[in-house]
């Protein structure tokens, strides 16, 4: 791969998750909901992550749903159509929104100055319902629209894992290094470890610009205790800061991507947070954090076009720490 010249309109493909609702190409097998079946396991695939422009969004639809085995095609297909509509009428490959310097500084700890203990002190899975920011902060960060199709059935560890490993091998990622920056949710496993089944995993939000140039994701997953919290935050720490570059896919499906370690965020002492960048020649942005606070972690991750800055997005992180530290434990 590494000879591989991306086109001029190349773009990043949409990545294949358990939150991906992309028809298959082929029917599912007869294990399988039918394609009329709502969504009931998971959001789908955030088009801006690595998918936007018209002809590689609807090539990378169809590769993506290739490598997703969930039969959940009426919705995805909705929702394809609805995005290159939209491309459509804001002028397609027309942008005008301008790709900042990246915001520099030293990752901050892996862990919490003065952690919350579980056992003694633990968070419950209700918890889930309580995460969030008012409706008033998402429009303030231009996100006016809240993609959701339903309830959607917590998810283990191990299948989000395997979702990722798939992708990551149908795609011939390179370095394995950088495979944790493949998975959507807080799991962080070398490729060919599978994780420990231990906690659950929710999916709390999805939400789009007006204009889809930019997408913002929640999840979150209750580990067992905090040690095991713990231990995932400086699993994600070490993970990313061995991964600097990679590359996955080809032709109009090629993504390719500088990875940096995120500047230390300001935090109240009892949350630690970890996250990344992805800084793309697609003339697009990935950032993604994972939030810790006792045996819970919560996982943010926007990608843009440049319409949500940096320091958007680490502000919005900021205030999510500050109600993460606020929050009951039960």
């Amino acid at each position: 791969m590494s000879d591989q010249t991306p086109p001029g309109d190349a773009f990043p493909p949409p990545m294949p998750s358990p939150d991906s609702t992309f028809p298959p190409p082929t029917p599912p097998g007869p294990a399988l909901p039918p394609p009329s079946t709502p969504p009931t396991y998971a959001p789908y695939s955030p088009p801006p992550r690595r998918a936007g422009r018209r002809v590689g969004l609807v090539i990378g639809i169809v590769a993506a749903s290739a490598l997703v085995v969930v039969g959940l095609g009426v919705a995805g297909y909705f929702i394809a159509e609805r995005v290159v509509e939209s491309m459509d009428a804001s002028g397609g490959d027309e942008r005008t929104a301008e790709i900042l310097p990246l915001v520099e500084g030293s990752p901050g700890p892996a862990v919490a100055e003065t952690p919350l203990e579980c056992p003694e002190s633990c968070f419950e899975l209700e918890t889930f319902g309580d995460i969030g920011l008012s409706s008033d902060t998402y429009a303030e960060m231009g996100f006016d629209q809240t993609e959701w199709w339903g309830d959607y059935e917590d998810s283990t560890p191990r299948k989000e894992y395997s979702y990722a490993a798939r992708g990551w091998d149908e795609g011939e990622g390179a370095p394995d290094e950088c495979f944790v920056t493949n998975i959507r949710v807080p799991v962080a496993v070398p490729i060919g470890t599978r994780p420990e089944d231990g906690g659950t995993i929710g999916y709390l939000g999805y939400y789009l610009t007006s204009n889809d140039e930019s997408s913002l994701q929640e999840s979150a997953r209750l580990f067992d205790d905090s040690a095991s919290a713990e231990a995932h935050m400086s699993s994600l720490s070490d993970m990313v800061s061995q991964c600097s570059t990679y590359e996955m896919g080809s032709g109009a499906e090629y993504w390719t991507a500088d990875v940096t370690a995120a500047p230390a965020f300001d935090l109240p002492p009892s949350v630690a947070a970890v996250g990344w960048v992805e800084d793309s020649p697609f003339e697009s942005r990935y950032y993604s954090a994972d939030l810790q606070r006792g045996n819970i972690v919560v996982r943010v991750s926007l990608g843009t076009y440049g319409d949500t800055t940096e320091e958007s997005f680490r502000d919005y992180v900021e205030k999510l720490a500050v109600q993460l530290d606020e929050l009951p434990v039960g």
